[in-house]
């Protein structure tokens, strides 16, 4: 909260400036209809935007919104961009709950804009980085929590194969995109969940 002294007819008068919460579903939303709308699945190429991409979009979105940017290096924290070294033990890493594997939840708290959320305390509009395993193999994924029902999260972003709008659709036939996708228990001991929550108002 800001306080400012005014003058006012040789009256000094105190006015009250609360500062806004921000909207992270909102932005969120907003950006996949209009800067990505079209986009598909992917890392690379034209017209297509992966997970970790379409969260750091919505970040400097909101970043913006409250007159604030992230670091080169917290960029690199919220994209996983890992040393060539830890890219050889990522596996490892992720099932020793390295910080440098939580990505947003990591990024936004190096860089004061987030704090950390129990996943049992996870509401809409927290970001989210789990882990999965497929296999002997971990695999990650990012977005949005949507929705919470019963402790099972929705999570809202850029998926490969998830889309709510796809799961009619044959598997070899989806081409993934921004929208709602999977839902999964938050509380899932199978799982490596880390959730942040936005802090940052608009001033």
């Amino acid at each position: 909260m800001r306080i400012a002294l005014m003058l006012s007819t040789g009256v000094a008068a105190l006015a009250l400036f609360v500062d806004k919460d921000v909207d992270v579903l909102t932005s969120a939303r907003r950006l996949a209809l209009e800067t990505y709308k079209g986009y598909t699945y992917g890392s690379s190429g034209e017209m297509r935007i992966d997970c970790v991409q379409f969260v750091g979009a919505v970040v400097d979105d909101l970043a913006r919104q409250c007159g604030v940017s992230l670091t080169t290096e917290d960029r690199k924290l919220l994209a996983i961009d890992l040393s060539a070294d830890d890219a050889k033990h990522l596996q490892e890493l992720v099932a020793a709950n390295d910080p440098k594997t939580r990505g947003v939840q990591t990024a936004l708290k190096s860089a004061h804009l987030g704090v950390e959320v129990s996943p049992g305390d996870a509401r809409p509009g927290d970001f989210v980085q789990y882990w999965y395993r497929d296999g002997e193999q971990w695999l990650g994924h990012s977005g949005i929590i949507e929705k919470v029902e019963d402790g099972k999260a929705t999570i809202y972003g850029s998926h490969k194969s998830t889309l709510q709008s796809e799961r009619s659709i044959v598997p070899a036939d989806r081409k993934g995109g921004i929208g709602s996708g999977p839902s999964f228990s938050l509380t899932d001991t199978a799982r490596k969940v880390y959730v942040v929550r936005w802090i940052r108002k608009i001033p």
